[in-house]
C-alpha cells in the first residue's frame, strides 16, 4: 500500500519512457520535418526545407499518443488495469479530436494538415503504450 508522500514503483520508469518518446518526437521535428513547431527553437531546427521522408510523416503523432498515457499514468498512485485503458482511450480521443480540428479548420486549434496516417499513428502509439503499461504494472509487486 502506498502511503501519503510515497511515489509508486511504476512512476519513474513510465515517466522516463514517456519523456524519451517526447524527446524523440521533438528530434524528428528538428532533424527530419520541414514544418516548424514552437517547441523546437530555430537554432536547433536542422531539417532542410522541402519534402521530408515518408517514414517520419506520422511518427510524431504516434510518439505523442505513446508518451502521453505513460506520463499521465506516472502521475497516479495505485494504477489499475482500468486506469490504463481509460487513460489510453482518453488520449486517443484528445489526439483524434485535434486531428479532426485540423481537418475541419476549427477555430482556436493549431493550424496544421489533417492526415489519416496521423490518426492511424495515434491508435498504434496508444495501443503500444497500453500494452507496455499493462506489462510493466503486472511485473511490479
Amino acid at each position: 500500500m502506498i502511503r501519503h508522500g510515497q511515489v509508486s514503483t511504476h512512476s519513474a520508469p513510465l515517466a522516463t519512457t514517456g519523456a524519451l518518446a517526447i524527446a524523440l518526437g521533438l528530434a524528428v521535428y528538428a532533424l527530419a520535418r520541414s514544418a516548424r513547431i514552437p517547441l523546437v527553437p530555430p537554432a536547433f531546427h536542422f531539417a532542410p526545407a522541402g519534402r521530408e521522408p515518408a517514414l517520419f510523416g506520422s511518427l510524431p503523432s504516434a510518439l505523442h499518443a505513446f508518451a502521453m498515457p505513460l506520463l499521465t499514468l506516472a502521475c497516479l498512485r495505485g494504477v489499475r488495469r482500468s486506469h490504463v485503458f481509460a487513460i489510453c482511450l482518453g488520449w486517443i480521443t484528445i489526439d483524434v479530436l485535434f486531428e479532426l480540428a485540423q481537418r475541419y479548420r476549427i477555430a482556436h486549434f493549431p493550424s496544421g494538415t489533417f492526415d489519416p496516417g496521423d490518426v492511424l499513428g495515434v491508435f498504434i502509439g496508444a495501443s503500444l503504450s497500453c500494452g507496455i503499461a499493462l506489462a510493466f504494472i503486472r511485473s511490479r509487486p
